[in-house]
């Protein structure tokens, strides 16, 4: 009697089947701050030592409140929390009214030419200190982000990339389209490592 293929393949870690959840045990995450959102991410929050792309029409649209929580936690935990040439200053009385320490944010914002941005996220990036890198590229080439998400992998960190207009493949690990919707924030997950899954959900902020 010959063995039953899927038999000797059950239970192997490295076998991972479309129609199941991907099993994030050896990944390491971050919890969103948001339970609807954690729900629907592998691994129950954003990836660490990976980026994030966040897809979104127009600035100002909810997504900083989106990770709000996320500055916040880090912050606690003594990680640095970096902006890289953000489209508008950062508000510092409703960061801190998050909960974000201050002591542990370093803004640039002084950037011109198109190379300094990756560079300079990937040096962040790759430190063991950083928490969260929050940048705004006017473009990343395939090669850099790469490198990119190599410094993540190598400092544990989470790098966020706000995108008006996104590549057409990536390395990122995650890929979240944000939209408007009556005051609140439409969630679309268009790509997560290890897992087919495309929800949507909206979210609303207190």
């Amino acid at each position: 009697m010959k063995p039953d293929p899927m038999a000797l393949l059950q239970g192997n870690p490295l076998l991972w089947r479309g129609s199941h959840p991907p099993d994030a045990g050896g990944s390491s995450t971050w919890p969103t701050g948001h339970a609807g959102l954690d729900a629907v991410l592998p691994g129950g929050g954003w990836p660490l030592g990976a980026l994030t792309e966040l897809i979104i029409p127009d600035w100002g649209i909810g997504e900083l409140r989106l990770l709000l929580p996320t500055m916040a936690s880090f912050t606690r935990a003594r990680r640095w929390l970096i902006w890289i040439n953000p489209p508008l200053q950062p508000y510092a009385p409703a960061l801190l009214q998050g909960g974000v320490d201050l002591e542990f944010c370093l803004l640039i914002d002084s950037l011109k030419h198109p190379a300094d941005l990756p560079w300079a996220m990937e040096k962040l990036l790759s430190h063991r200190q950083t928490g969260l890198v929050l940048a705004w590229p006017n473009a990343i080439r395939p090669a850099g982000l790469r490198r990119l998400q190599l410094a993540a992998q190598a400092g544990n960190s989470m790098g966020a990339l706000f995108l008006q207009h996104p590549p057409g493949s990536s390395v990122a690990a995650l890929r979240l389209g944000l939209n408007p919707r009556a005051g609140k924030l439409e969630v679309n997950l268009l790509k997560a490592h290890g897992s087919w899954r495309r929800d949507r959900l909206t979210l609303a902020f207190p």
